[in-house]
């Protein structure tokens, strides 16, 4: 995804509100909603049986012998109303209060904002005019003691609810992209500048401007849930292909690096042995460090797998290390060279003695917990 970092600005996020956004449509089902009512309240209720209801009889009996292999409850129907009360509760507030918290100041690459995106996507007002509609004909059901029809249309209101947690929960990674989108143009630069090809780059543009269109439109759903899961898994096949290619390109002259480093001092002390075989090894003496996130790429929720490629010297140690392949973020991809230098080894062995050799370092990168592990 292209995004002009000069039209975008950070802002901060206040995390309940995101948090709620990006909830929404992640849990919103019946089943769900049932048990989350259940815990919510310290109550045995069970929730409406999912799969057990069909559309009302012509003349709305309510009852088993009228089509419905279940008959809910009072309480059933209530516990699943107030669950999709709560959902709607959540909708409405961040689409109603976001704009005091981000102001307006802040643009996606169409001019929009996050406070506009919520106000006309999320759960616009015709939309909760709809399932304000919804909610008074299942508790008019409620009333008048139908709980057949009051069933269905508990069903329906759940459904409802759901369909609008799948928007909001679309606007929601929308923007958390707009916040921390990739930037793969260092690596594709890396690669041309080494005589190597962009693996499945025509594709991959067709897709990044169809992704575009489809954001520019408004369409959020079709393009989060489809045409970027789409291109994340292109993405990640061609980035293997590069990453191989990079590898065997790394061993030959004049091979350019990605934000590489070279190590020029000394090695001390030396590793006391090799590995014993033609890989290298983490050598034991000096446990690897745990990796440093960024704290500027954590504020901007940047994060990713970083593969590292190093030249570890007969000595055990590194001698230089580059992007082998890139997480999509300078912050990230120079943290994981950075790390990868101060990492020792016992170095690979041929008949009995250490060489140099090259190895791979991969090193994760979330808003967890940065982790690393070394392989040959």
């Amino acid at each position: 995804m292209h995004r002009n970092a000069r039209t975008i600005r950070r802002w901060g996020l206040d995390g309940v509100l995101v948090a709620a956004v990006l909830m929404g449509g992640s849990g919103c089902t019946s089943t769900h909603v049932g048990v989350a009512g259940r815990a919510a309240r310290g109550t045995a209720v069970e929730s409406i049986p999912a799969g057990k209801w069909s559309a009302p009889s012509r003349n709305g009996a309510g009852s088993p012998e009228a089509g419905y292999a279940v008959v809910p409850s009072k309480a059933q129907v209530l516990a699943e109303l107030a669950i999709s009360d709560a959902y709607v509760h959540e909708f409405t507030t961040v689409r109603d209060n976001y704009p005091v918290v981000s102001g307006a100041h802040v643009l996606d690459p169409f001019g929009r904002t996050l406070a506009f995106d919520l106000q006309h996507h999320c759960m616009p007002p015709a939309e909760q005019q709809g399932l304000v509609a919804e909610r008074a004909r299942l508790v008019a059901a409620i009333g008048r003691g139908d709980l057949a029809s009051a069933g269905v249309d508990a069903r329906a209101f759940a459904q409802h609810v759901a369909a609008t947690g799948k928007r909001c929960n679309a606007v929601g990674l929308y923007w958390r992209l707009v916040v921390s989108a990739p930037d793969w143009g260092p690596y594709w630069e890396m690669l041309i500048a080494n005589h190597l090809r962009v693996h499945s780059a025509a594709k991959l543009g067709a897709l990044t401007a169809q992704l575009n269109a489809e954001e520019r439109h408004g369409q959020y759903v079709k393009a989060m849930m489809g045409t970027w899961p789409q291109l994340q898994r292109l993405r990640a096949a061609a980035l293997a292909e590069d990453r191989a290619d990079v590898a065997k390109r790394a061993k030959a002259p004049g091979f350019r690096g990605l934000y590489e480093l070279r190590v020029t001092t000394p090695c001390v002390p030396a590793a006391r042995t090799t590995s014993g075989t033609k890989d290298v090894a983490l050598d034991p003496r000096y446990p690897a460090p745990a990796p440093v996130f960024p704290p500027r790429a954590e504020a901007r929720w940047q994060s990713g797998s970083v593969m590292v490629g190093i030249v570890v010297s007969p000595h055990g140690c590194v001698r230089s290390a580059f992007v082998l392949e890139s997480s999509g973020f300078a912050l990230l991809d120079r943290a994981a060279v950075a790390y990868a230098v101060r990492t020792r080894y016992l170095p690979a062995e041929r008949d009995g003695r250490a060489i140099e050799q090259h190895a791979t370092l991969p090193i994760s990168f979330n808003l967890h917990k940065p982790s690393s592990g070394a392989g040959g």
